[in-house]
Formats: C-alpha cells, sequence, structure tokens
C-alpha cells in the first residue's frame, strides 16, 4: 500500500505542477494518463465505499444505501447506482479491483462488466466471473466502447440461449417511456427489439432523406452548441413522421403510409442457407444482430437487392458524376463496415457519413475504392485536423497523424 500511496502521490504532484499550455502532445498524453490512474483509483475506492454502505444500511434497503452515497458524494441518483452496482461486481471480481487500483483498467470497464452482469441469473454470472483474467486482459487492451461491444458475446454464450429465446426475450423487452428535465425538455428513452428497431430507424432515414430532397433542410434554424448537426435533423424527421401537416399544409411532410421502411439486412448466402457458421454474417447495417430465421421470414416479404462490391450488380462506382454517395454505394459501405473506418472507431455506421479519401474538390472520384465511412469526429480530423488516410486494395486503412504516428487496421 506504500508502493501505492508514493505513485499516487507523484502522479498528483505532476498533475498540480503541470502547466498545461506549455506542453507538447506526448507530456499532454503523459499527463492525461496520470490523471487516467488516479481516477481509476478513485473510482475502486468509491466503489468500495459503496459497498460498505450497503452493509452498512442491509436492514433498510438499497434505497437507503443510494441515499446516502448520493448525500455524501453529491452525487445524482444515477451515478449513485452506478457507484452501487460497480461496487457489488468489485466485490466479486478481485481481478477486476486490482486492474482498477493499479490504472490498468478505469470505471467505465468495470460499469460496463456490471451492466453485462445484471442480465444474467446468478449461475451464468459465476461462468463470466470465472473467466475474469480473460476478461481484464481484454479490458486493458480495449477502450470501454470496444469492450462493452465484446461483452454482448460473453453474455450471449453465458445464457446458451437459442437464436429464437434471444429474439422473444428482446420483443419482451421493449419499452418507450419519456419525461420532462429541469430544462423544460421532453425527453425520450426506450429499447424495441432489432427487427422493429430496423424499421424505425429505416422510416427515420426516409424521413431525413425527404429533408433533403424538399429542400426543407434549409429552412430549419440552426442546432444549438453541443447538439450535433444530424442529430438535429432526425428530430425534425421524426415530428415529421408523426405530423400530419396541418400546421403547414405547403411543407414536406413524408407519410409512414406512403412508402415502405428501407430495413437493410447484410447476410451470407451459406447463411441464409443453411444457417450459421464459423464466419456468419448477419446484421443490418446499423449493427444490429438478427437470428437467422427472422431474415428469412423478412426476405420472403421483402425487395433483396444484392450487394456486389465490384460494380457487377449495382451502381457503386459513380465517378464524378455525383458527389454525394449513392444509395446502393452506401449498402455497399454497410456490407464491409460496421464501424467508423478509422482503426479502433467503435462508432456504428448508421451515424457516420461517406468520406472522399482523395478529396473531391481535388478531383476524387466518387467511386467505392475511394470512400470510407467515418463518424464526425474523424470527418472533421480528416478535413480540418490533417488526418492523411490511405485505404489499401483489401480496404485495410492506414491513417498518418500530424505528428508522425501511423495507425494501422
Amino acid at each position: 500500500m506504500a508502493d501505492i500511496a508514493e505513485m499516487l502521490t507523484q502522479q498528483i504532484q505532476c498533475i498540480v505542477a503541470a502547466e498545461i499550455h506549455s506542453l507538447t502532445l506526448p507530456q499532454t498524453r503523459e499527463l492525461m494518463s496520470n490523471i487516467s490512474r488516479i481516477r481509476s483509483f478513485l473510482d475502486l475506492k468509491e466503489a468500495q465505499v459503496a459497498s460498505h454502505v450497503t452493509e452498512l444500511t442491509a436492514d433498510d434497503g438499497p434505497a437507503m444505501a443510494e441515499l446516502e452515497m448520493g448525500l455524501a458524494g453529491r452525487l445524482s441518483k444515477r451515478e449513485s447506482k452506478n457507484a452501487l452496482a460497480r461496487g457489488a461486481v468489485l466485490a466479486e471480481s478481485g481481478g477486476f479491483a486490482d486492474a482498477l487500483q493499479s490504472g490498468r483498467v478505469t470505471g467505465g470497464h468495470v460499469d460496463a462488466l456490471a451492466a453485462a452482469l445484471k442480465k444474467l441469473a446468478e449461475d451464468q454470472r459465476g461462468q463470466v466471473l470465472a473467466r475474469e483474467d480473460d476478461l481484464v486482459r481484454r479490458a486493458a487492451s480495449e477502450n470501454v466502447d470496444a469492450f462493452a461491444k465484446h461483452l454482448v458475446g460473453v453474455v450471449a454464450r453465458a445464457r446458451v440461449e437459442t437464436e429464437t429465446e434471444v429474439f422473444e426475450r428482446q420483443r419482451r423487452s421493449s419499452y418507450f417511456k419519456h419525461w420532462t428535465d429541469a430544462d423544460g425538455m421532453v425527453q425520450l428513452r426506450g429499447a424495441l427489439d432489432p427487427e422493429r428497431g430496423e424499421v424505425l430507424i429505416g422510416c427515420l432515414s426516409h424521413a431525413v432523406e425527404a429533408l433533403f430532397h424538399s429542400f426543407e433542410h434549409q429552412n430549419i434554424a440552426p442546432q444549438a452548441d453541443g447538439v450535433d448537426r444530424n442529430d438535429h435533423l432526425r428530430a425534425h424527421a421524426l415530428m415529421n413522421l408523426t405530423d400530419s401537416g396541418s400546421h403547414n399544409p405547403d411543407a414536406h411532410r413524408p407519410q409512414m403510409a406512403s412508402w415502405r421502411c428501407d430495413v437493410s439486412v447484410i447476410v451470407d448466402l451459406d447463411t441464409l442457407r443453411a444457417g450459421l457458421h464459423e464466419k456468419s454474417v448477419c446484421r443490418t447495417e446499423s449493427g444490429t444482430q438478427l437470428p437467422v430465421e427472422v431474415v428469412r421470414r423478412m426476405a420472403c416479404e421483402a425487395d433483396v437487392m444484392p450487394v456486389v462490391l465490384n460494380g457487377d450488380g449495382v451502381p457503386i462506382d459513380v465517378g464524378r458524376a455525383k458527389r454525394l454517395a449513392t444509395r446502393a454505394q452506401r449498402k455497399a459501405l454497410a456490407a464491409t463496415h460496421d464501424s467508423c473506418g478509422i482503426p479502433g472507431c467503435t462508432v456504428p455506421f448508421v451515424h457516420c457519413v461517406p468520406h472522399h479519401i482523395e478529396y473531391w474538390e481535388n478531383g476524387g472520384r466518387s467511386d467505392f475504392n475511394n470512400l470510407l465511412p467515418l463518424c464526425s469526429r474523424h470527418h472533421h480530423a480528416a478535413h480540418e485536423g490533417g488526418w492523411k488516410i490511405v485505404l489499401g486494395c483489401n480496404r485495410s486503412v492506414t491513417v498518418t497523424l500530424p505528428d508522425g504516428r501511423v495507425l494501422r487496421e
């Protein structure tokens, strides 16, 4: 413990003494690393306190423990719940407690594990925690988003459910709720099973596209600071789906009944014919996994559009004829990328935009081999941040940062 105290003291002294505006980029990285280690240690101690508060208030129930944490730590209700859940997990997992103390993982990694374990029965939790050494190594090498995505598969294997059982459970777990926050904004929250969720996403995508084709988006007021422009447009598109147009008869109001929702499913032919195999691909454009039986049923009712990556079946290479990627090209990109194309980025494809590797304004063509999906942050980095992106012949990605560092897939 003395060694840990000495290490933390040195790190705190470095943080306090740092003249942040004079730091180089490598020095800034080291400072952030020190801050992360300190935060991990504090997360551990807060979780241990939460675990102890749970014991002290056992006779009064969980609500009292949550109240005590909130009052003493000036935490929100959600923060109190997270601290208590984190404490419960660390009480079961000494490996994650040690990793948190040493700064190898963060509190976010433990929160992801707590959320995953919450979905399991007691014996299933034991199966997962029996593999804590592997999970700790995984968490130490990945960011929180990637680790949480890995845990989805871990939970599925622990449940030992058939695809149909998973889908039925997801449908039973669907919900929608709303409330008004302190700022007077109506907050929405919900969860849908993969099939109905994709239908909603498809309807919303059509509504956003209709905004652009009608040029109505040009009349929409600018979004507030901190609000992404695309998210702002989706809010207007959602209202267009529910609005009969009575408030503005001249406005273009796409009605859900006037067109079929576009749900894109990426599945290999062998899986569709014979079921899951070791290299199966069976997901939606937004990255949602679907049971094969559901996909087969959807295929019976849907128009099937093959995604061919070399221009043999759909016009994915349009050269200079169009600046923006076509719908066929977007489907082709979705078939090869389930998230942002930058190595390590886990932002889902549905929240990305097709980026021209060789810029359009520099003569770049709107061809599949010149397009890569990028999230908003990395799209800005590519255009304004000086990031140089190279797309290999097998769609491998190499990124050279302004300081010379190289990221590879």
